[in-house]
């Protein structure tokens, strides 16, 4: 699983390269994607929550997209899990990947 390290109160962008199986970039230009982080998988209470229209789909073609992150929502600090999911424009494939997200005290804010 991959780990993203943020600073607290630290606008960061989050990019994303989608991939098939076969380990080749598929145009996500007509997917749909949500982000949501928690304290635990087993939560109900999202601390991050996005909805596809957050996404930045410049490069969805070429397999890329970008989320960014701001003040307001990196204003943690601990472990938690993140989670992206798509839905490819068939509606029949559904994927996802999960992320740890580890927020440090910045020394200034």
């Amino acid at each position: 699983m991959t780990t993203i390290e943020f600073k607290t109160k630290e606008k960061k962008d989050i990019t994303f390269t989608i991939k098939d199986s076969n380990e080749t970039v598929i145009d996500v230009s007509s997917a749909t994607f949500t982000f949501e982080a928690k304290k635990k998988k087993s939560d109900t209470t999202k601390v991050i929550e996005k909805a596809d229209g957050d996404f930045d789909k410049t490069n969805a073609a070429s397999g890329i997209v970008k989320i960014t992150l701001d003040a307001t929502d990196t204003d943690l600090t601990g472990d938690y899990i993140g989670e992206v999911k798509i839905v490819l424009a068939t509606g029949d494939i559904d994927k996802s990947q999960d992320f740890n997200l580890i927020f440090k005290e910045a020394v200034t804010n």
